[in-house]
């Protein structure tokens, strides 16, 4: 009697037990399911509509460097304007150049890999005023004796976006820009640098 009453005991105890365990089981498939939902809505909104960035980039053009600050808008997943403000200073066969520019474009996605890796295509127009400090070559020049000057022109680039969180993400941007007062010029524009999203 004895023995059969501690084998009760015992199948009592072990049925308790998996239940337990099997309690214990589904609160973390539950919190694992939830952690993987937040992960992929956190995903989701680093490209979607209502979405807005702010941009900091530095690089190189043919002829100097450059600084430039942009803010974006995400009218889609794919779908987004730039509106950046660039800061450029460049030497052309010794002569000094300044140039303080404004740049809207449109981009648009092509590919996107992962949730977290993006390429994009771009195109715009700009409007630049620039300060020449000695006459320049005649191929770049605008006006004959002249040192502050106002140019314009279009371009076409690509850019990567690599994030790192939710927020924040690196950057590396293409342009190639040709400018109608500058008799036809075209510059290349090289940089790199974090987007902030802003929401």
């Amino acid at each position: 009697m004895l023995i059969k009453h501690i084998f009760t005991c015992k199948f009592i105890i072990k049925n308790q037990l998996i239940h337990l365990i099997n309690q214990s089981m589904k609160k973390k498939m539950f919190f694992l399911l939830l952690l993987l939902s937040a992960t992929f809505m956190v995903q989701a909104q680093r490209h979607i509509k209502g979405v807005k960035s702010l941009d900091f980039l530095a690089g190189l053009t043919g002829k100097g460097y450059y600084g430039e600050v942009a803010y974006n808008v995400f009218y889609s997943n794919k779908l987004y304007l730039n509106y950046s403000g660039r800061y450029e200073q460049a030497v052309i066969d010794g002569a000094g150049l300044v140039s303080y520019s404004l740049n809207p474009s449109v981009n648009y996605t092509i590919y996107s890999p992962t949730p977290w890796l993006f390429f994009s295509l771009k195109g715009g127009v700009s409007g630049y005023y620039e300060n020449i400090d000695t006459n320049i070559p005649d191929g770049y020049q605008l006006k004959a004796d002249s040192k502050s000057n106002f140019n314009y022109g279009v371009f076409a680039g690509a850019e990567s976006e690599l994030f790192f969180s939710n927020r924040i993400s690196w950057i590396i941007n293409f342009r190639q820009n040709y400018n109608f007062a500058r008799s036809g010029s075209t510059v290349y524009y090289v940089g790199t640098g974090i987007r902030f999203n802003i929401y």
